[in-house]
This record gives structure tokens, C-alpha cells and sequence, in this order.
């Protein structure tokens, strides 16, 4: 899963998650999973190229992930060996 942002005109961030459906990685399943478990939801997800590539994207607001983005990163860093938990 790859993490990007992009500011947006009134000044704050977008996040979207992108991952390759072809090509599933572990942390694909292990960012899911938390943000399920956390009953966090895209403002939308979606396929569509990315960088000329079909991937599947969630986009996000900076607010409303900004607390679990941390723990987002640090599941895609280790390949989703990182399991945060829920307190």
C-alpha cells in the first residue's frame, strides 16, 4: 500500500491509500483490517490509474485520520507486521 497526500485548496490535506488489486502486498489486508477495526471509512474508494496503473483508492481527510495515521504508516512500514493496539 502506498500513502500520498496532496493539499487541497482550503488548505488542508487529502490522504489516499493505494494499493495494486493485481498484486496484493501484506500490508494491503493489515491496513484494512484497522481501519475496520476502527470503523474508519473512505470518504470514497475507487479503482482508477494511478501513475498509468490500475489501483484501488480510499481517499481520506487529513482530520479524520489524522490520530491513526501513525499507526497507518507504521502497518505499511513494516509490511504489515505492526499491529497497533486498540485502547
Amino acid at each position: 500500500m502506498e500513502i500520498r497526500t496532496a493539499k487541497k485548496p482550503d488548505g488542508m490535506t487529502a490522504i489516499f491509500l493505494i494499493d495494486d488489486p493485481a498484486a496484493p502486498k501484506p500490508e494491503d489486508s493489515a491496513v484494512r483490517a484497522y481501519l475496520a477495526e476502527w470503523e474508519l471509512e473512505p470518504k470514497w474508494e475507487q479503482e482508477m490509474p494511478v501513475d498509468g496503473q490500475p489501483r484501488r483508492v480510499m481517499y481520506f481527510g487529513e482530520c479524520y485520520l489524522r490520530g491513526f495515521l501513525p499507526h497507518i504508516e507504521k502497518i505499511v512500514e513494516t509490511h504489515g507486521e505492526y499491529v497497533p493496539e486498540k485502547t
